[in-house]
């Protein structure tokens, strides 16, 4: 998985990511604790996915939206592992 920062601004940060899969999964996690926050497709021929934060602190902002899903995702499996006994 390839990632890159495109904009790093004091309220605002993109980044773009060759995997389209967990974006959404941020974006919403985000949107859902009150960020402004979007993910899109830049060009349609070419690889590469965007997430779009608008925050006082996006790049903290960020960690905790993944911390977040990977907490979610950590629970999901433990739940998952006992109805598979």
């Amino acid at each position: 998985m390839d990632v890159k920062i495109i904009k790093n601004k004091k309220d605002s940060l993109e980044i773009e990511i060759d995997d389209n899969i967990i974006l959404p999964v941020i974006a919403d996690t985000l949107i859902k604790n009150g960020v402004d926050a979007y993910f899109y497709n830049p060009h349609p021929l070419l690889p590469g996915f965007r997430l779009h934060i608008d925050s006082d602190k996006p790049i903290g902002t960020l960690k905790n939206a993944i911390k977040i899903v990977k907490d979610n995702l950590n629970e999901f499996a433990q739940l998952l592992q006992v109805e598979m006994k």
